[in-house]
């Protein structure tokens, strides 16, 4: 398993498949391992304010 540094360690899923070449006209997919989290906006409900945006500049950093 990855891990993902936001602070602390985060579990990050292990990719299974992505599709190489979609058709035309299709969108193109991956499947990910499921990995046994908190929800983002729960954990957003119980940060302080610092710790909060070093959390999202993270995830930002993650998705880009």
């Amino acid at each position: 398993m990855t891990q993902l540094r936001v602070g602390s360690l985060v579990p990050t899923p292990e990719l299974i498949y992505s599709d190489p070449l979609p058709e035309r006209g299709t969108h193109p997919y991956s499947i990910w391992t499921f990995v046994e989290g908190t929800l983002l906006r729960e954990l957003f409900d119980t940060l302080a304010p610092e710790e909060l945006f070093d959390t999202a500049h993270a995830c930002g950093r993650a998705l880009s």
